[in-house]
């Protein structure tokens, strides 16, 4: 008889664990939604634009999205195939379209992604160099980011089910946006891309890529020295160190982290305001969000180059 008068007790005790643990989230709720209603807008930005920065990000206020900042700790790491090929170790499920070209005696390669990027989907473009005079294929070059003076204009739009769900235009190497809580399957997001080239002598060059990477010439679109196509399912075999299962686990805990994100932060409806009560009230899912996916670091450098 005692024994059930133990499992009693115990089951007692539990439910009073139970209780204070949801009396203590309630009370920090509150307190958290009352902290963030309190702050400016521009306090709410600084401390989120802080520790973005750590991992090369910040927040856009235009479109309400996070987006790279302008030289972020990700330039001094290049590109390199096999960063594609490991993107899924960082949580990121993703396809990419790699568009190499020869140009002003250089090697070339202009990239599209899209997928899901942690705890968002999102979208970016990105342009690299080799200046080495090698006989490798460009497949298997590592490239150096372009500098800012070489710096593009270009512009994506991402689509989801038929919406435009962002948009990004800017003059830069590196083009992002990442919209945090939404889970989306890569194929199932089609992005809009135009590029302004410099001349028509590197217009002409990229359209020359494209050509040789698996597009017809209804795919894409010319004028002057803007070039425009669709990227929807990617023309390049998509490889990664890892199998269905691996992908597969991958964005099961994707999609837990974005409903986790959108319950947690339910009383807010903007990205700012989200995340600043995620900060307040909930650490732990906060760090994750932040880090799109990123665990790599300054240190990984010269690791990840020598597999280049």
């Amino acid at each position: 008889m005692k024994y059930v008068w133990w499992g009693l007790g115990g089951l007692a005790a539990l439910v009073v664990i139970a209780a204070l643990v949801c009396l203590l989230i309630r009370c920090r709720r509150k307190r958290a939604v009352k902290q963030v209603c309190r702050e400016s807008e521009e306090e709410k930005a600084c401390r989120l634009n802080s520790a973005l920065s750590l991992f090369g990000f910040s927040w856009c206020k235009n479109c309400d999205c996070i987006t790279t900042g302008r030289n972020p700790w990700q330039r001094e790491m290049g590109y390199c195939a096999q960063y594609d090929r490991a993107a899924p170790a960082m949580g990121i499920i993703m396809d990419y379209e790699p568009i190499y070209f020869r140009y002003d005696d250089r090697d070339w390669l202009l990239e599209f992604w899209k997928g899901q990027y942690g705890c968002a989907t999102g979208a970016e473009i990105g342009l690299y160099y080799n200046d080495e005079r090698s006989d490798r294929p460009p497949e298997k070059l590592f490239y150096t980011c372009a500098e800012d003076s070489e710096s593009l204009q270009m512009y994506f739009s991402l689509w989801k089910d038929g919406k435009c769900i962002l948009e990004r235009n800017e003059r830069c190497w590196w083009l992002t946006g990442f919209l945090p809580g939404m889970y989306s399957e890569p194929e199932n997001l089609v992005m809009k891309v135009c590029i302004f080239f410099c001349d028509r002598a590197m217009q002409e060059a990229f359209y020359r890529g494209l050509l040789r990477a698996g597009y017809s010439r209804r795919d894409i679109r010319v004028k002057d020295n803007r070039v425009c196509l669709t990227f929807g399912r990617p023309k390049t075999e998509q490889v990664s160190r890892f199998g269905r299962l691996y992908r597969f686990i991958v964005c099961r805990k994707n999609a837990i982290y974005c409903r986790w994100y959108l319950r947690a932060s339910r009383p807010f409806c903007s990205t700012l305001d989200r995340i600043s009560f995620l900060c307040c009230c909930f650490p732990h899912l906060y760090r994750k969000l932040i880090r799109l996916g990123m665990n790599c670091s300054r240190r990984n450098y010269k690791r990840y180059r020598g597999r280049g």
